[in-house]
């Protein structure tokens, strides 16, 4: 499923209600279902999924990184922004204080509404976050127990994700996470960076 311009007419991203698209939660999720159903590349997966999402929430950057099986570092594949993304991005991500191993090794997800504290290194910051971002969101992605990749979300609004969280992640995450890991095992591609 692919959104097309004309989808996209008379698109606020601004929504009016509450700031925060939580009149809009089943409609989502049921979109975001459908992705997951129709498309099998978590790349596209990740930009349709960025692009269906930006629709109910005020977010600015997007970032997903993939760990395969026999990875011990994540690597960043692909990020989304308001005004441009990168689908076939590769860059290994760092380890030392890093923001997104402490979450992979939690294994839950990340919520800040002060990101003037952001506690991760400096690529991570300049991957996730705007100059402008008042909140942001790292969510692990599951599949056979074992996380497979990071989400990633951050927003010009403060709070922003207390309602996607709630509203839409928990919902769709499972799937994600099964599509990521059927594709990692499937694919003859090695996850590494050069």
């Amino acid at each position: 499923m692919r959104l097309s311009g004309s989808d996209m007419k008379g698109h606020d991203r601004r929504r009016k209600s509450d700031g925060l698209g939580t009149s809009r939660p089943a409609h989502l999720v049921r979109h975001l279902r459908e992705l997951l159903a129709s498309v099998d590349d978590p790349r596209e997966v990740f930009f349709e999924f960025s692009r269906i999402l930006e629709q109910g929430f005020p977010i600015r950057k997007g970032l997903l990184a993939l760990r395969g099986k026999n990875e011990t570092r994540f690597l960043a594949v692909a990020s989304w922004g308001t005004e441009k993304g990168r689908r076939n991005l590769s860059l290994r991500l760092p380890t030392v204080s890093s923001l997104f191993e402490k979450v992979a090794e939690d294994g839950r997800g990340y919520v800040d509404n002060s990101a003037v504290l952001f506690d991760g290194n400096q690529i991570e910051r300049r991957l996730l976050l705007a100059e402008d971002t008042q909140s942001f969101v790292l969510r692990p992605v599951k599949y056979d127990g074992c996380i497979v990749a990071l989400l990633g979300y951050s927003s010009d609004r403060a709070d922003a994700f207390a309602a996607l969280e709630e509203s839409v992640l928990n919902q769709v995450m499972e799937s994600f996470g099964e599509l990521i890991g059927k594709h990692l095992a499937n694919t003859t591609v090695a996850l590494t960076a050069p």
